[in-house]
């Protein structure tokens, strides 16, 4: 640990000469950087039924089809970048806590190890380096720095300037033409619309908070159409994931004490942002029966084809995943299937996914077979590929992080600090999601990317740090 953490010290001098006096640019590269960061997974999500014969559409299929090694490649030399335009402080030994940091190193060698004996997946073994030595590194730099709150509103105004970007995108050339599907915008899937609903949502409730009026305004109006994409995508787990970040965010806000005008204030801007939002998506009609079933709940369509094609488009999408339970398999699509096919798999040195995947799962109605690529649950998927320590490693990393929400919510108001909400929620939410996915690719995943952006203080001993000052 302490090893590691002198060869940091030799990497950074020279570099913390070069910033001392250059605090605006290297915000504003870090903010480009972090925008690049999760515009290049946002891109990986989206399909390639482009027209080829307009120029920005072939870059943009050829920046999709660059796979997870690509995005893995563009993802490191962009934190690379961040990491070294951080740098604010003269680097210098600081206390961390040995425990966390020899699971996270034993979890990332353990993965390494594998992955150079067989194929674990394309850009994984990148994403792994990347984990067990970049990230330290990077939670180093901001640990001395002392203001860890900071990167978290680089990070937060990246994250909703792609929300604002992207909805305009999907406002313009995504509209919900089909009653009965779910949106999927110009991802190849609605769970990828989902986790990215998530993410903008976790980024938009943090900046809220901000002192700055037009910052936090725009933070709101973020939050609506983040919670529009999360509704349209009928992900429940992303439902689930912006149900506990709004929980944590009222705690957090009542915590602080004199906050109900600042709430009522952010209902009112987010209802406001989902409607306008909701009703351009769908070119002025209620395709999802929202406000109908909300204006009347036992609002029953006539016979005409029309509304009879509306409703059935409803019960379909929406309330038909979170109501219609009829078997625990049914209700997770499959997955408890799915999770006992990979379970039966596992051993102690993984599979080599050239030649174990996919998986054949019979699907729960007994009506056919699919093929699976992913176990739809991260630490079963780590398990899988490179053996079972790994999975249980893995396990822990995020039983740590938990304890620190935790103690967190519990904690006195005067005892909290100003980046733990966004910690909390990015925590909670990666949790959630990767126990029903597969979200193991640092570059690939935005939800794993601010996941692993939210361990930041996880290392840091604080009372021994406190101790020494």
């Amino acid at each position: 640990m302490i090893l590691l953490q002198k060869c940091y010290i030799h990497i950074l001098n020279p570099i913390y000469r070069i910033n001392r006096n250059n605090k605006t640019l290297r915000y504003t590269i870090i903010q480009v950087c972090m925008f690049l960061l999760f515009s290049n997974i946002l891109i990986g999500y989206s399909y390639t039924r482009l027209d080829t014969t307009i120029l920005l559409n072939r870059i943009i299929i050829s920046l999709v089809n660059i796979g997870d090694l690509g995005r893995s490649i563009i993802g490191t030399i962009l934190l690379v970048i961040i990491i070294f335009s951080s740098i604010e402080e003269k680097p210098h030994v600081i206390p961390w806590k040995w425990y966390i940091f020899d699971i996270w190193m034993l979890f990332n060698i353990v993965v390494v190890i594998v992955g150079c004996m067989h194929e674990i997946g394309e850009g994984l073994l990148i994403s792994q380096l990347v984990v067990m030595l970049l990230l330290p590194l990077f939670y180093f730099v901001w640990q001395i720095n002392g203001n860890i709150e900071v990167i978290f509103n680089l990070l937060s105004r990246a994250i909703v300037i792609l929300v604002f970007c992207y909805s305009i995108i999907c406002l313009v050339n995504y509209p919900i033409e089909t009653i009965g599907m779910r949106y999927e915008a110009s991802t190849h899937n609605p769970n990828l619309l989902g986790f990215f609903a998530v993410v903008g949502c976790v980024a938009s409730y943090y900046l809220i908070n901000s002192q700055n009026k037009f910052l936090s305004f725009c933070a709101q109006i973020s939050s609506g159409i983040t919670i529009g994409f999360a509704i349209f995508s009928v992900s429940r787990s992303a439902l689930i994931s912006i149900v506990l970040s709004t929980i944590v965010w009222l705690i957090m806000m009542i915590k602080q004490g004199n906050c109900v005008k600042k709430i009522i204030v952010t209902i009112v801007v987010v209802c406001m942002s989902f409607s306008v939002f909701y009703f351009s998506v769908n070119r002025g009609s209620d395709n999802y029966d929202i406000y109908s079933n909300f204006v009347n709940s036992s609002y029953a369509y006539t016979n005409s084809t029309e509304n009879s094609g509306s409703n059935n488009g409803t019960q379909s999408v929406i309330i038909d995943r979170i109501d219609d339970f009829s078997n625990l398999n049914q209700y997770s699509a499959g997955r408890i299937g799915i999770w006992k096919l990979y379970l039966d798999e596992l051993n102690y040195t993984g599979h080599n996914v050239l030649y174990s995947l996919p998986i054949r799962v019979i699907k729960y109605d007994g009506t056919g077979t699919y093929y699976y690529m992913y176990a739809h649950n991260t630490a079963l998927e780590f398990a899988f590929r490179t053996g079972i320590p790994s999975g249980i490693l893995f396990i822990i990393i995020k039983l740590f992080a938990i304890i620190y929400c935790i103690k967190s919510i519990l904690s006195k108001r005067e005892e909290m600090n100003e980046y733990d909400l966004f910690i909390i929620m990015a925590i909670l939410s990666f949790i959630t999601i990767s126990s029903v996915e597969s979200v193991e690719f640092l570059f690939s995943r935005d939800i794993t990317l601010i996941f692993y952006f939210a361990c930041i203080p996880l290392f840091l001993n604080e009372k021994k740090e406190s101790d020494k000052k």
